[in-house]
């Protein structure tokens, strides 16, 4: 009977590792096929704001190159990037982003490679111990966030056979963005994370690990295009045309039947435009959501939604009742303005934001600034003109006012 309760022994002291290792894990899929991604931080540094992490890459070996990273994109990202040395071991080459060039070598980077790293079976393992990854040049990581942000990449062809950590590395063919819940990621563990029994790549067959929100680049470009044309167009184009709309056109019913309901529509248009906004904050990890572009935009937005339709409206009902300007309308009139000049220079730091030649293509800043700008002398030139036509006729006198509200009765 010893044996068999022996052998059930050894099986439940084995599984006590996994157990107690949490693990938040991160697989690509179809655009990094058998690539994957694992993550644990340690109790006491979840307490205590300080001290280690653990991370574990795994990649085919035929692949040039495999990396994880800290942060919501390349600019002041902490990069970890492994790379065959040799036909059984890797390289590590901790590396820190500085926008759209190669990122450079960190030489304060307190890393290493734990039990379990090098080449076998086809597969390319790093067990990385990071003793300071909680705080770097250009950012920091929350031990305790439940959506910190990462980036991975990969390069496919064939090994590069280096053991120099500043080798030379070309472009990645696949990239994303992920989350990470690194309260899911904390447990009670002494020595390697990721020796003994390992979990498979499932995820969602593993009681040990938890999968993480992964977004691809595709993903990311296309919502920051979306937000990037949505609100630019409404923005530049339809929120100061349908103002000019006013000037402009001599129907007599221009604000009920043109400039109101086509302001509605472009304000429509503009709150989905923020909510692509808020959805692409959000998949890059979430601060992004508090930083001063989407602040802005917030409080445009909320003046645009919550303001200037009461006060159109108001000053509306009030002018056809009165014949003449109302202070409601003085406030609607140059709170829109502001807001308009507001939001089309945001939309200029949304370029910075994203990284112009980085995030943003370096043409599409030159043709926002362009339309910003054509569109701006455009709007003061029909200003001026309009202003010194009502001086010169007069049109809002008091009687051509009353005559105006009773053909639009």
């Amino acid at each position: 009977m010893r044996l068999p309760f022996a052998a059930a022994a050894a099986v439940l002291w084995a599984s006590v590792p996994l157990a107690l290792c949490q693990t938040v894990q991160f697989a690509p899929g179809n655009q990094a096929a058998d690539v994957s991604y694992r993550v644990h931080i340690p109790a006491r540094t979840a307490s205590s704001g300080s001290g280690s992490i653990y991370m574990q890459l795994q990649a085919p070996s035929s692949i040039e190159w495999v990396a994880l990273g800290q942060g919501t994109g390349m600019e002041g990202s902490n990069i970890f990037i492994v790379y065959a040395a040799s036909a059984s071991n890797i390289t590590l080459s901790p590396r820190l982003g500085g926008g759209p060039s190669e990122p450079k070598y960190n030489p304060n980077a307190r890393v290493s490679l734990i039990e379990g790293s090098g080449i076998s079976n086809g597969k390319m393992t790093a067990n990385i111990l990071c003793a300071n990854c909680l705080s770097w040049q250009g950012g920091s990581m929350d031990p305790k966030s439940e959506r910190s942000p990462w980036i991975w990449a990969v390069k496919s062809g064939s090994p590069l056979n280096s053991r120099d950590p500043q080798e030379s590395l070309q472009i990645h063919d696949a990239r994303g963005t992920l989350v990470f819940d690194l309260t899911k990621a904390t447990g009670q563990v002494s020595g390697n994370p990721f020796s003994g029994p390992q979990p498979n790549n499932d995820p969602d067959e593993d009681s040990g690990s938890s999968a993480a929100g992964g977004v691809t680049a595709e993903t990311i470009l296309n919502k920051r295009t979306a937000h990037a044309i949505v609100m630019a167009v409404t923005f530049v184009i339809l929120f100061p045309a349908f103002a000019l709309a006013i000037h402009i056109l001599p129907y007599s019913k221009k604000v009920p039947r043109i400039h109101a309901p086509l302001q509605a529509f472009t304000l429509l248009l503009a709150i989905g435009g923020t909510a692509v906004g808020i959805s692409l904050a959000t998949d890059m990890g979430g601060s992004k959501v508090t930083q001063y572009h989407p602040i802005i935009g917030y409080v445009v937005m909320g003046v645009l939604i919550l303001l200037q339709p009461a006060l159109g409206l108001v000053h509306h009902i009030r002018y056809r009742r009165t014949g003449q300007r109302t202070p409601m309308g003085l406030v609607h009139r140059w709170l829109g303005r502001a807001a308009l000049a507001a939001g089309i220079a945001n939309g200029g730091i949304g370029f910075h934001f994203s990284g112009i030649g980085q995030g943003a293509p370096t043409s599409a800043a030159y043709v926002y600034a362009a339309m910003a700008g054509i569109m701006g002398l455009f709007y003061l030139l029909v200003l001026v003109v309009s202003a010194r036509k009502n001086k010169q006729n007069s049109p809002e006198s008091v009687s051509e006012l009353k005559n105006y509200y009773r053909s639009e009765r």
